[in-house]
């Protein structure tokens, strides 16, 4: 295998990730396996270029003048079934669309994927940043993880407790490891209640969540250790906004909300209408530099009016 025949240099990569903004990739290459993802990583150190593994392109946000390295599309799509006494163990490859592990799952009667219905992504990206919604994490289901170190030229297996899950974050943030496939454990279910539980989340992902492209959720919910009002903790928790103690505590979309910021407008990027934590490119001519400025409004008002500062869920990829 030659992996410098499939490179490809000066790709767009708006058509690759969910917001639809970011320029061009100096050098693009699509690895449909594992081998294939560490001879791109090899290639690229070997010629002096930086990296990115781009797989299901959300929760990322791109340069409007793209990316002067190589970037690693991940289409490695393995799923693997092994049955156990109560369910079965899966092995799929971190480039696998979560949609594809839902309804995988779903169409084996095995329960444990169904509050991910409708989320983008992939299993790599929902590994990494410990995807959670409605209730769920995805660090409830794995088992292991298998990761490759660009600078030891080796695969690593890592046990659940090694990955370091927490809210929005795993221990592959802090490294440059590369998740290669995983193992999660599902147990057998009734078809006709994982149906009507999909059912649920979908209505619930049509009602709160825009049609337009977005990056999801643009800022992590907020730590309550982090919030020094009291009276915004009791208003929280009579809207409903209040999620208890921990890291998510307290929902950014809310305080976004509570500025009167739905609808507004930098450039062609919009706080949504439906969800004010999500920033959209309605009319498909956002720019990342757009983006970036309503960010920081949304970050200036916020810590102005509530002493609280937000953080970022969404990864900028910089030129």
């Amino acid at each position: 295998m030659n992996i410098e025949e499939q490179i490809e240099q000066n790709v767009p990569l708006a058509p690759f990730n969910t917001f639809k903004i970011g320029g061009p990739a100096k050098y693009f290459v699509q690895a449909d396996n594992t081998e294939e993802i560490i001879e791109s990583i090899k290639w690229a150190k070997n010629n002096g270029h930086k990296y990115f593994i781009l797989a299901g392109g959300s929760n990322v946000l791109i340069s409007d003048q793209g990316f002067s390295g190589l970037i690693i599309k991940n289409c490695s799509k393995s799923f693997f079934r092994e049955k156990t006494a109560d369910g079965e163990l899966i092995r799929c490859g971190s480039g696998l669309p979560m949609s594809r592990l839902v309804l995988g799952a779903s169409n084996h009667s095995l329960t444990g994927m169904e509050w991910a219905v409708g989320l983008p992504g992939t299993v790599g990206g929902a590994i990494r940043g410990n995807a959670s919604c409605f209730g769920s994490e995805m660090s409830e289901l794995i088992v292991e993880v298998n990761a490759y170190d660009p600078d030891k030229d080796i695969i690593i297996k890592l046990t659940k407790e090694q990955c370091g899950f927490a809210y929005r974050h795993s221990f592959f943030k802090e490294n440059n490891l590369v998740v290669i496939d995983c193992l999660v454990n599902l147990k057998t279910g009734h078809n006709s209640k994982i149906r009507e539980r999909m059912e649920e989340v979908i209505k619930l992902r049509t009602e709160k969540q825009p049609k337009y492209p977005s990056a999801g959720s643009i800022f992590k919910n907020i730590d309550l250790h982090d919030v020094k009002d009291a009276e915004l903790l009791d208003e929280a928790k009579r809207e409903g906004v209040f999620t208890g103690a921990g890291p998510s505590g307290l929902s950014a979309g809310w305080l976004i909300e509570k500025l009167y910021f739905k609808g507004k407008q930098v450039g062609g990027a919009m706080i949504s209408l439906e969800h004010a934590n999500f920033i959209i490119n309605k009319n498909f001519h956002a720019t990342a530099s757009d983006v970036m400025m309503l960010m920081s409004l949304i970050k200036q008002k916020v810590r102005v009016e509530f002493g609280v500062q937000l953080k970022e869920e969404i990864q900028y990829l910089d030129y």
